[in-house]
């Protein structure tokens, strides 16, 4: 009954999640909707840690479903009821008590209000204070050491996504941002290759 009833990404990430980077590759290799590979990684990245019988306590997956949503802690409960060997009662009770469980709805200025370190991070760090050390940093060295530093704040930005966020860039991201840097790298180097051969 339970076969019937899960989707075809649930069965996919039966198949794929094993404790390797299967679902890494898996994801890096095929073409899948955000939403399908924050499905895998949510499942493969609960199931990579140490999974015992408290990683199943309601309390821990409040925080799954909190944080995640209903449908992440679905796939986690179902993968475990796949890979049991036997029927656990107690988390077909979790799966139907999280069914019928919703999330909370927060009104637009409770979630503002939340996220203002956030808004104030990205405001005054990230931009105010960022900016202010970059124009003191150029005026101090030539236009062309300059432009190709701040040509690689992409390089950077990808750099710490992949690190941070765990983002994959497919092939055409890749080719793209490379793309880019060469034609800053070349359009700068150029005329001052130009220059230096003059003299």
């Amino acid at each position: 009954k339970k076969i019937i009833e899960a989707d075809f990404m649930f069965l996919l990430s039966v198949l794929i999640i094993d404790g390797t980077d299967n679902a890494d590759y898996f994801i890096y290799k095929f073409n899948l909707s955000k939403k399908d590979q924050t499905r895998l990684k949510v499942i493969d990245n609960f199931y990579k840690d140490k999974v015992s019988a408290k990683s199943f306590l309601e309390s821990n997956l409040n925080k799954i479903f909190y944080y995640k949503g209903k449908q992440s802690v679905l796939d986690i409960l179902s993968y475990k009821l796949f890979m049991s060997k036997k029927v656990d009662k107690k988390i077909l009770n979790l799966i139907d008590k999280f069914k019928s469980k919703l999330l909370p709805t927060m009104p637009v200025g409770a979630k503002v209000l939340m996220e203002k370190y956030e808004i104030l991070y990205a405001g005054i760090l990230s931009g105010g204070f960022a900016f202010v050390l970059q124009i003191y940093a150029q005026k101090n060295i030539s236009p062309a050491p300059a432009a190709i530093i701040y040509s690689l704040e992409g390089v950077f930005a990808t750099i710490a996504a992949w690190i941070l966020l765990s983002q994959v860039l497919n092939i055409n991201n890749i080719l793209g941002c490379f793309f880019i840097l060469a034609g800053v790298l070349i359009s700068q180097l150029i005329p001052e290759m130009k220059k230096f051969n003059y003299k």
